[in-house]
């Protein structure tokens, strides 16, 4: 048999100048064969010195393959009968196929393939993410990386990582370190308006874990859901992961509109809404449209997710409570909070807020998944947040933000992109650019990228058949020297995309 089996293969993958050692190079190229069926069970191999003189390498090579082919199972030493593949193989190799015969392939199901549409702009060939650069002007949703106090962060990380102990590093509860769930309560008491006992604040790995989390706890596969429209698609994708149908619900001047939401879909289990900066719309829900929600949960014994984003970033006039703070039971809103706008988002920390008789279902879901976060992470937040450093940085880039959305509206009017009667929204991180109904704001929002930009289309928020046309403009990460010219850009680009609109023989409209 040893001169019947064809080694030429196991020669030509053998390379010399990879790291990855020939014992190593050879045990794979032999069991590749064999898993193949090129190899079947009970052919004898060459013997260890035939084998080493054949492919020229010490005869130590061959036998460390051939030994730890041995433990995985594929080969047996037969005395008298030297080395084969193991005949127990036998019908339980996945051999290559018959011409014309194609193997059955696993499917994905059918929530995976949901969730790969909602963004398929963000993938490239290789299947990473493809990002702006994080000075890329007009960002939607991306903070002031560079105002943020890093030395003192950085000598926060670096006390802690001194300070741990065999304890530290221990397994821990999952419902996240006390001090900072203590230290959240305590902010959202007097930010918020929110009166909850630290066992009901879990700490998560961002606002979309804390989404995540909800979903799977409060819904059951086929359960429908009200969503914004248009809305948040990751709130969307969190929703199609736990099962859920979600259910396209109108946004109009005062937020969510609620009377729809019941004749779309009266038997939905969950809302999940932005209240306090609906997010892209930037509108603030009305008092008595909260109201209106709150009274269809306690009717329908539903759930509410509210996803408070960037409620610390308001400029004018008067902050509502959050749902939270108004169901005077705490029984119906399961409240989602983040540090990726106010601190960075690379620190991936959120929390949830949840009714204090449901927390223990909550935590024993967050014990069974991949959504906690790191112990230094959560200690060096605590303590950023105890010693005054998260309400001055608060304090600060409200101040700077502000500034920002000012000269930004007053870039966009000089360069005739809105009227002088454009509506400031009175908060937030973004403005919205509304466009005609017949513009194509994907096309231009792609073209801005290719002019440095990081506008976003408004049409690709919408979750059910919305026609509003638009581009979201971020100004919380644009510097002030980048504003003009930005804007001039960005002007030129609408002015180029008017004009293409506009039918041959007639008169452009400035």
């Amino acid at each position: 048999m040893t001169s019947m089996l064809d080694t030429t293969a196991w020669c030509s993958e053998l390379d010399r100048t990879s790291t990855t050692p020939l014992y190593q190079q050879l045990c794979d190229s032999i069991r590749t064969s064999i898993l193949a069926g090129r190899i079947e069970p009970g052919v004898r191999l060459p013997s260890t010195r035939d084998l080493a003189d054949e492919l020229k390498v010490s005869r130590n090579t061959v036998v460390v393959a051939y030994d730890q082919l041995q433990a995985e199972g594929f080969l047996s030493a037969l005395v008298g009968h030297g080395t084969v593949v193991s005949r127990q193989l036998f019908n339980r190799i996945q051999s290559v196929p018959p011409a014309g015969q194609t193997a059955t392939s696993a499917r994905l199901s059918a929530r995976a393939g949901q969730m790969l549409q909602l963004a398929p702009r963000a993938a490239t060939p290789g299947g990473t993410a493809t990002l702006p650069r994080v000075d890329t002007p007009f960002r939607v949703g991306v903070p002031a990386l560079d105002e943020f106090p890093m030395r003192t962060w950085g000598r926060i990380v670096s006390r802690r990582s001194h300070r741990l102990s065999a304890e530290t590093l221990d397994y821990k509860g999952a419902a996240g370190y006390p001090p900072l769930r203590r230290a959240i309560a305590s902010y959202l008491g007097v930010s918020r308006g929110i009166v909850c006992d630290p066992d009901d604040v879990l700490i998560v790995a961002g606002a979309q874990g804390g989404i995540s989390l909800a979903a799977q706890v409060l819904l059951d596969p086929g359960d429908v859901a009200w969503v914004e429209d248009p809305g948040y698609r990751n709130a969307l994708g969190a929703l199609l992961g736990a099962g859920a149908r979600p259910q396209a619900v109108p946004v109009d001047h005062e937020g969510l509109d609620v009377a729809t939401g019941l004749r779309l879909a009266p038997g939905a289990r969950l809302a999940c809404v932005t209240p306090s900066h609906q997010y892209p719309l930037g509108i603030t829900m009305s008092l008595s449209r909260r109201l209106d929600l709150l009274a269809w949960a306690r009717s329908a014994g539903a759930w509410i997710i509210e996803d408070d984003y960037d409620s610390e970033f308001h400029y004018a006039g008067h902050t509502l409570r959050a749902l939270r703070g108004l169901d005077s039971g705490a029984a119906q809103v399961v409240y989602v909070g983040s540090f990726s706008k106010i601190m960075f988002p690379g620190l991936r920390l959120g929390y949830l807020v949840v009714p204090g008789g449901h927390a223990p279902a909550f935590r024993a879901a967050l014990r069974f998944n991949q959504l906690q976060v790191p112990l230094l992470e959560q200690a060096a937040t605590a303590d950023f947040i105890l010693e005054g450093h998260l309400a001055r940085h608060i304090g600060r880039m409200r101040t700077i933000y502000a500034a920002r959305q000012t000269a930004l509206v007053a870039a966009l009017r000089r360069h005739g992109v809105v009227a002088a009667d454009f509506v400031v929204p009175e908060g937030g991180m973004h403005l919205v650019l509304p466009l005609a109904r017949d513009s194509d704001d994907v096309v231009i929002a792609a073209q801005a990228a290719q002019l440095g930009l990081g506008v976003q289309a408004l049409s690709q928020h919408a979750h059910g058949h919305g026609d509003r046309r638009g581009l979201l403009i971020g100004f919380a990460n644009t510097r002030p020297e980048q504003m003009e010219p930005g804007v001039a850009r960005l002007a030129t680009l609408l002015d180029s995309a008017k004009r293409r609109s506009v039918p041959a023989g007639s008169a452009a409209v400035a």
